[in-house]
Order: C-alpha cells, then sequence, then structure tokens
C-alpha cells in the first residue's frame, strides 16, 4: 500500500490465519472486487471495535491511540486514516504504527506540529519497545492520502522534512491561532 506499507491479504480460518497468495486471491474475483471485500470485512470485523481515545502527551498536545488487543489488524487502519481524525485534516496527520495492534494519530493544524514531531516519535519508539507484535518506530505524515516519511534525528532533537513538504510545513499557520 503505497511507497512505504504492504498490504497483505489473509483468510481467517477458525484455526488458523492464511496469507493468500496471488493465485489464490485472483480465484476470488477480480483485484478491485477483492480489494473492496477485504475492506468490507475488515472495517466491518475489527476498525469497528478499536479502542479509539485521546491520550494527552503536553499541557496542549495529545495523540489519538487506535488500538485493539492482540490484533494484527489495526494497523489496516491506514487505509482510511481520515476516518480516525476529528475533522478534514486540512493540512494532514502525524502517523505511526509502534505496533501491529495500535496506530496512533496527530492531527497537524499549526507550526507546533512540527516541534511536536520529535515528542511524537520518541512516543512511538517506547510504544515499540518489548512488545509482542513491533511494527516500526518510524513517524509519518499523511497529506492528502500519501504517506511521507518524517526523519527524526533524536540526538540533534532535528525534525527533516522531505522536499513534498517543505512548502506545506512553510504555510501552517502558528500556533496559537
Amino acid at each position: 500500500y503505497g511507497k512505504y506499507f504492504d498490504a497483505l491479504l489473509v483468510a481467517v480460518h477458525p484455526d488458523r490465519v492464511e496469507s493468500l497468495t496471488m493465485e489464490q486471491a485472483a480465484q476470488l474475483g477480480t483485484e478491485q472486487e477483492v480489494r473492496q471485500a477485504a475492506m468490507v470485512n475488515t472495517v466491518q470485523h475489527e476498525l469497528k471495535t478499536l479502542d479509539v481515545r485521546d491520550h494527552p502527551v503536553t499541557a496542549t498536545e495529545s495523540v489519538r491511540v487506535l488500538a485493539k488487543d492482540q490484533s494484527p489488524y489495526v494497523s489496516s487502519a491506514l487505509l482510511a486514516v481520515q476516518r480516525f481524525l476529528a475533522g478534514p485534516a486540512r493540512y494532514g496527520a502525524l502517523v505511526a504504527v509502534p505496533r501491529f495492534s495500535m496506530v496512533l494519530l496527530h492531527e497537524v493544524t499549526s507550526d507546533a506540529a512540527l516541534d511536536f514531531a520529535m515528542v511524537f516519535a520518541e512516543m512511538t519508539r517506547s510504544m515499540n519497545s518489548g512488545v509482542p507484535d513491533p511494527f516500526g518506530v518510524d513517524t509519518f505524515w499523511w497529506v492528502a492520502g500519501d504517506f511521507l516519511p518524517l526523519l527524526v534525528d533524536a540526538s540533534s532533537d532535528q525534525v527533516r522534512l522531505p522536499e513534498e513538504l517543505r512548502q506545506l510545513a512553510q504555510s501552517l499557520p502558528p500556533a496559537g491561532r
């Protein structure tokens, strides 16, 4: 799914979960039909029952946590990021998947998000450490349906934006407005 994530089609049996090959998936219908059926099943059986809560992180910033214990399908919420945000997310959102069973979101509303990205990245690393279902520690900026990686350097306290985000970052309103 996109440049940085892969989507995996699985069949859930009473005693096991099986990854489907391209050939097996093709036997179920066209690519579009299979993709649509998989998304409907994921939404109906997994994403509807997620625990969605806002976790205060600083005095002014919080992170929306999407989680479901022991569910490897929570990461599929990446296919529907907008659905889990409070508003239209004009400037996008910071996104991370520290665990297969957890997605972190922080809507970008001002230039304060650029500083908060360091805190967000540290939170991601801490929620990835020592867990039974680690996914990754990367931080992304989701905007207009695309995921763009942020290069977070904890040793220098710096966040480097990819070229595609620089103009958007410069257009962010100042915090508090």
